[in-house]
């Protein structure tokens, strides 16, 4: 299925972002939190025709709980940012200490952040970020960590980023 959506899509998308960041950092306990369709048609995750029953793709806030489900079931990390307009939460996986850091940055223009988070494995060379930068869009790259300074990265302006930190390889 495709992802689709209009301009107004986008911004829908960072709303629900937001929410689920909320989620995360607190401690909230529900069942279901998100009707996939109900609403205005800028506000559904799925996208349908013939009177909503045929599915025929996906708004691209499918992608915004895509990046937030790889953080289920995962430890909580403390984690501050530099710039309060850009805040998320931070998760590690027990079993491979591999740390995901979910971010979104409120600026209209690109954020330069230090993140501090607690319990990351010492001697990590790099991090992968996916971001959410337009409608249906997601951006990869890759940044070098330094062991001995805070995590420094340049975020798009009115993104949703997720920064995957793993652990060093021992040889």
């Amino acid at each position: 299925m495709a992802i689709s959506g209009s301009a107004d899509s986008f911004p829908v998308a960072l709303v629900k972002a937001d929410y689920l960041i909320s989620l995360f950092r607190h401690p909230v306990y529900s069942a279901c939190d998100w009707n996939l369709n109900m609403g205005p048609e800028q506000s559904r995750i799925l996208i349908t025709s013939n009177d909503r029953h045929e599915l025929t793709g996906f708004s691209p806030a499918a992608q915004i709980f895509e990046l937030c489900a790889t953080a289920l079931e995962k430890q909580n990390l403390p984690m501050s940012s530099s710039e309060p307009l850009v805040y998320g939460f931070s998760a590690k996986d027990a079993a491979t200490d591999a740390v995901q850091v979910y971010l979104l940055n409120k600026h209209s223009a690109p954020a330069s952040v230090e993140l501090k988070i607690d319990g990351i494995a010492p001697g990590a060379t790099h991090c992968d970020i996916t971001a959410f930068v337009s409608p249906g869009v997601l951006k990869a790259e890759q940044v070098p960590m330094n062991d001995n300074k805070p995590l420094a990265i340049q975020l798009a302006p009115l993104s949703f980023n997720r920064i995957t930190i793993s652990p060093p390889v021992h040889q």
